[in-house]
């Protein structure tokens, strides 16, 4: 279950989103669609725990977002081009730094040179990677 109540998030004086309410329930699946800024990635960024709202609350599982609920979500942006010159090996490391107990798995059955550069994955094989 998510529960989000009178969120808001503002980028300096811009207003991202503004005093959301919205409750999710275990198994419910949710478009979430709207015009260019209107604030969908910024929620989405909320929940998984990328940005931390001034004012109102998340809620995973009646958890509050940090650590524990960092282990129910996942946030893989569009662009990863922060990334784009990391070795798949670094950026496992760098993420290990980042949550307590990370550890690298393959999924769905494809194994990954760690050596590679993640500017020479595919838009699939990236996904997968960050999924891991």
């Amino acid at each position: 279950m998510i529960k989000i109540s009178d969120f808001t998030y503002k980028y300096g004086k811009q207003v991202a989103v503004d005093n959301m309410n919205l409750t999710l329930d275990k198994g419910e699946i949710v478009l979430l669609a709207g015009a260019n800024g209107a604030g969908k990635t910024t929620l989405l960024r909320a929940i998984s725990g990328v940005l931390l709202s001034a004012r109102g609350g998340i809620l995973i599982d009646n958890e509050v977002i940090g650590p524990v609920t960092k282990f129910k979500t996942a946030y893989i942006p569009a662009s990863l081009s922060l990334y784009d010159s990391f070795r798949l090996k670094d950026a496992i490391k760098l993420h290990s730094g980042f949550y307590r107990g990370f550890k690298y798995r393959e999924i769905g059955g494809h194994r990954f040179d760690l050596n590679r550069k993640i500017n020479s994955l595919s838009r699939g094989e990236k996904t997968l990677f960050f999924l891991s």
